[in-house]
């Protein structure tokens, strides 16, 4: 047999070129990946900011929400003790009258601004008179 004939193994240059093809591929992929990481990396910061800012605008309404509620219960809770006083020459007082009091009442108790203050004798007394709610 000659040397012709006989199978030889890959030469220098297909070495090289299959390395570079290698070498290659694997700078692409991990070239890729890291442009990947990059983009979620700043599609995520985008979206924590934009998270922020809605937690932001969310805690300054309930900042502004608990304000409004501690007044509204500073005006139900002025009402709530008022006894109901009859000035002659009436001898009832108004419905409208009776029924304020007594629906600050419920107001006061439905927004949880506390603990009721005791109800005067003369709030009871007009408000089964009137058929009204009482807290």
């Amino acid at each position: 047999m000659n040397e012709e004939s006989i199978p030889q193994g890959p030469t220098r240059g297909a070495i090289l070129l299959f390395t570079i093809a290698i070498v290659a591929t694997i700078l692409l992929v991990v070239g890729g990946a890291a442009a990947a990481i990059y983009t979620a990396t700043r599609h995520t910061d985008v979206a924590k900011n934009q998270l922020q800012s809605l937690i932001d605008n969310q805690h300054a309404l309930i900042v502004k929400q608990q304000k409004e509620l501690h007044a509204s219960c500073d005006f139900w809770g002025t009402l709530t003790s008022i006894p109901i006083t009859v000035t002659p020459p009436a001898t009832k007082p108004s419905r409208l009258g009776v029924s304020i009091i007594t629906q600050s009442r419920i107001a006061y108790k439905g927004q949880g601004c506390g603990a009721l203050p005791p109800v005067d004798a003369s709030v009871r007394k007009w408000a089964a008179y009137y058929h009204l709610p009482l807290q």
